[in-house]
C-alpha cells in the first residue's frame, strides 16, 4: 500500500513504467468510485452549508453528482494532504481549502457537492496514516513540491 500511494502522490511518479502507471490510476479511480458510493449512502451525515444534507436519491445514486474522475483527484488530493499533515506542513491552507475555494468559486458547485468533495477529500487524508506512512527527509521534500493546489493538476 505505501509503494500504491508514493506513486499517486508523485514521489516514484518519475520511475514508474507506463503500465504499471495506468494500473495504479485504475487502482485509485476504482478507490474513489468506492468511497463516492459510501459518501452518498450516508450523505444525512455530512452537512451542506449549515444543515445537514438530506439522503442521497434514487437519481444521485444511479447518477452520482460528483463524476468518478473528479472523485478520484479529491481523493489524490486528500492523500496528499494526508502526507503533509504527517509532515507538519500545512496541508489546509495550501491544499484543501484552494481545492474547495475551485469548485465552489470557479466551478460553482453547490453545497451538496462540496460536501461530497469535503468527505472524499477527508477519506484520502486518512489514507497514509492508516497505512503507517512516515516523513522522512525525501517524503517531506516530496510531498512540499506538490502540495500546493493547482487547477489542471492531475
Amino acid at each position: 500500500m505505501f509503494r500504491f500511494l508514493l506513486a499517486l502522490i508523485g514521489v516514484v511518479a518519475i520511475t514508474t513504467p507506463v503500465s504499471a502507471q495506468q494500473n495504479t490510476d485504475q487502482q485509485l479511480l476504482s478507490l474513489a468510485v468506492d468511497y463516492r458510493s459510501m459518501v452518498l449512502e450516508n450523505m444525512d451525515k455530512l452537512m451542506c452549508g449549515e444543515t445537514a444534507c438530506a439522503p442521497a436519491t434514487r437519481e444521485e445514486l444511479r447518477n452520482p453528482p460528483v463524476p468518478d474522475e473528479v472523485a478520484a483527484f479529491v481523493v489524490s488530493r486528500g492523500m496528499t494532504s494526508g502526507v503533509g499533515e504527517i509532515c507538519g506542513l500545512d496541508w489546509q491552507a495550501r491544499n484543501f481549502l484552494p481545492m474547495m475555494a475551485y469548485f465552489r468559486r470557479d466551478m460553482g458547485w453547490p453545497n451538496r457537492r462540496m460536501a461530497i468533495l469535503g468527505a472524499l477529500h477527508g477519506l484520502g487524508q486518512a489514507i497514509p496514516a492508516n497505512n503507517g506512512v512516515s516523513c522522512t527527509d525525501d517524503t517531506k521534500q516530496a510531498i512540499d513540491a506538490s502540495l500546493d493546489f493547482q487547477t489542471g493538476q492531475n
